[in-house]
């Protein structure tokens, strides 16, 4: 289904984006922002515990909204936070790195909850290749950053999510419409 498509790439960019932040983090912000390794690694942690709150949330707001409107508000905010990561110093950047992990939450979940809906007479076969493309997009855009970042520096290297979300966001954003029709056509069959 060609919308399909639009979910399986908006996934491959997301969920590479969210294993970069969890790989290379750290490295970034000692790195680039010249955070201490203390103060990285606990930016870290809240990312991880952010991942955890932020998948509670967007359970409970999944009951008041649409799987599409949760993935495109994630997308938004994924998407500034991380420019602000990239682009801000000190606190700001260890503060917007620690908060990204509530942005990247309920991305992938949220996907997997509107596959099974669009899809529930080929949810196996929907599910396995929306979790495939999110493997290859941690595959291909963990090495794209430490590609660049071997070309260059990991401040540069960590450019690819940042361009990664936006891209995942525009492409989002452009069929949001087409998608949450669709979203709300198979809730009612």
């Amino acid at each position: 289904h060609g919308k399909f498509k639009i979910v399986l790439l908006v996934n491959f960019l997301t969920m590479g984006s969210q294993i970069v932040v969890m790989l290379f983090g750290t490295i970034f912000l000692v790195g680039a922002k010249h955070s201490s390794l203390a103060e990285a690694s606990t930016a870290l942690s809240i990312f991880s515990i952010g991942i955890v709150f932020g998948r509670m949330a967007c359970s409970k707001l999944s009951l008041i909204t649409g799987s599409t409107t949760i993935v495109l508000s994630l997308l938004w905010l994924q998407s500034i936070i991380l420019l602000l990561t990239w682009q801000g110093s000190g606190v700001l950047a260890l503060t917007a790195l620690a908060v990204s992990g509530f942005t990247f939450s309920g991305t992938y979940p949220t996907l997997l909850a509107l596959t099974s809906s669009l899809f529930p007479k080929r949810d196996g076969i929907s599910l396995g290749m929306l979790s495939t493309t999110g493997g290859l997009g941690s595959i291909v855009l963990c090495w794209l950053t430490g590609f660049v970042a071997g070309l260059s520096n990991i401040g540069t290297g960590f450019s690819v999510t940042v361009v990664a979300c936006f891209l995942g966001l525009v492409i989002f954003q452009i069929n949001y419409r087409a998608l949450s029709k669709w979203e709300k056509q198979s809730q009612k069959a």
